[in-house]
């Protein structure tokens, strides 16, 4: 049967969403938007198996994602909550950020433990719910990140107390766009991708033909099929700690994959049954590409089963109220969903398979560190936040097949992204430059993370992707048949994307014309 046709990528799928402060009848009852201040309550963990070795005290079973939002103290007071979520000037809640100059006052009492290795195991984008099946949501977005720039921009819970009506939002920006007005999620959340990724995920085209859905994503991360590992060193294992280091790797996935698949190949549906199919398991060892190594750096004091340095670090991380503060260096490191050993990737042709790289700009990372039941280190309540460029973002979807051969699609993709700009690449985590043009567009996903099993003798370069390869699925427009579907099935006329500009800019609140056609390419 042929997959549907594209005329939708054509016409809607990077068109500007509605204006937050309307009310959006199709949202999910319940758990479409929380509350501001409201935790999600979603329990999204798998239940531990019984710990493979002795563990000490110190057990927290929090396994939630969503990181909260009630204003802590300072550290050594013994709180286990967040300090950054704040008041504004405009007296409204902020998600805010967690700084690198937000140390505890002092370290507590305790010995260093030997490296804690942790692998993502779940991961928000933003377009989808925090229930067990990720229902779609295309405003989930809303409740996800930090307050990067320190101002609200047209929050849904920032209204102008001026206006007696309160259907005024306030619009403080963080840098200028001069051709759309950004719309900050709820709690002043800078989430420009997020909000990309939910209009795309409502294309099915979109997910099924490149495997770019939430499901698909956390079905690999469930699996083991590809995963982000951290490294957590010196840290002492209490509340408070000022000196840890923290080195982040891409993995290819499990040394032994499992039997079960979440897709047999990427034209067929993915396992309805995957949320509640076996998760990898902590003593399960993974496949870490060396790529992901400084290779300036000897390691000296690494043990047998330690890796080196990676390439992307903070030597000045830092734990307080037991929430762990990452800033990874250097700018614009790569994150990557590594998927040549995926499913369906890891019998394509090398530089042809899925998964998603991304360039980050002013990251931050905010989790809580603690042990489940079982005496397992785990990262939960997990944020992690960072800026790309337009034409970083379009360099993903370049390198999984995603380009010309999409037609009107690709001229969307690019327009859209480079409107929609709505913060800075450089500065500080919490500055804003009012002044300033925009340049990147802001993100933040939730995540969760389980103690991990590394050893150095699994190891090995992985396969870099290549640009625009011939897309997995076969009802996918092949490259270089332009838009006519001489080589491919599914394609929209061919009219060349000229209207693509129109389209993307048809929100009332944006100024005619402006089309930007080729502009951020990757």
């Amino acid at each position: 049967m042929l997959a549907p046709p594209l005329t939708a990528l054509g016409c809607n799928v990077f068109q500007p969403p509605p204006d937050p402060s309307v009310e959006d009848s199709s949202a999910p009852d319940g758990t479409s938007m929380r509350e501001a201040g409201e935790a999600s309550g979603i329990d999204v963990s798998v239940e531990a198996p019984p710990p493979e070795t002795g563990a000490d005290a110190g057990n927290d079973t929090s396994t939630g994602i969503d990181a909260g939002t009630e204003a802590g103290m300072s550290g050594n007071d013994g709180s286990t909550q967040p300090w950054w979520p704040h008041k504004n000037s405009h007296g409204c809640m902020s998600a805010g950020v967690p700084l690198a100059t937000d140390l505890p006052d002092r370290s507590d009492p305790g010995s260093d433990l030997p490296p804690i290795y942790v692998a993502i195991d779940r991961f928000l984008t933003g377009s989808a719910n925090n229930d067990l099946t990720l229902t779609q949501n295309s405003n989930a977005w809303e409740d996800q990140g930090f307050d990067i720039d320190d101002v609200c921009t047209n929050s849904a819970t920032c209204p102008d107390t001026t206006d007696p009506s309160g259907q005024t939002l306030i619009d403080d920006p963080g840098c200028v766009n001069a051709q759309v007005v950004p719309y900050d999620g709820n709690l002043c959340r800078d989430n420009a991708l997020g909000k990309s990724f939910g209009i795309a995920a409502q294309v099915s085209e979109v997910g099924q033909w490149f495997g770019f859905t939430e499901q698909d994503i956390n079905c690999e991360l469930l699996r083991g099929g590809f995963s982000v590992i951290f490294k957590i060193s010196g840290y002492n294992g209490q509340l408070n700690d000022r000196d840890v280091q923290v080195d982040m790797y891409n993995s290819m996935g499990l040394v032994n994959l499992p039997s079960w698949k979440c897709r047999l190949t990427i034209d067929t549906p993915l396992d309805p049954n995957w949320p509640t199919s076996a998760p990898w398991m902590s003593t399960d060892p993974w496949l870490i590409d060396s790529n992901s190594f400084d290779i300036s750096t000897k390691n000296t004091d690494a043990g047998v089963n330690d890796l080196p340095e990676g390439a992307v670090r903070d030597y000045a991380a830092f734990v307080r109220n037991g929430w762990l503060i990452v800033h990874l260096a250097p700018d614009n490191s790569l994150f990557w969903f590594d998927a040549e050993r995926s499913s369906v990737g890891i019998n394509a042709t090398p530089g042809t398979f899925p998964g998603f790289r991304s360039f980050m700009h002013r990251n931050v990372i905010a989790a809580r560190i603690s042990k489940d039941q079982y005496g397992y280190w785990n990262l939960t309540n997990g944020t992690i936040s960072w800026v790309n460029t337009p034409g970083d973002v379009v360099k993903g979807f370049r390198e999984i097949g995603f380009c010309e051969n999409m037609c009107q699609g690709y001229n969307q993709l690019i327009n859209y992204l480079t409107n929609s700009v709505d913060t800075v690449t450089t500065g500080q985590p919490n500055m804003a430059l009012p002044t300033t043009p925009c340049d990147g567009l802001s993100g933040g996903f939730a995540f969760l993370a389980r103690q991990a099993t590394i050893s150095p003798k699994y190891v090995q370069a992985s396969a870099q992707p290549m640009d625009c390869p011939e897309p997995l699925s076969m009802y996918a427009p092949r490259q270089g048949a332009g838009c006519n579907c001489e080589a491919g099935l599914g394609c929209p006329p061919d009219d060349g994307g000229n209207d693509a500009g129109a389209d993307a800019h048809s929100d009332a609140s944006t100024p005619d014309g402006g089309s930007t056609d080729g502009a951020g390419g990757g």
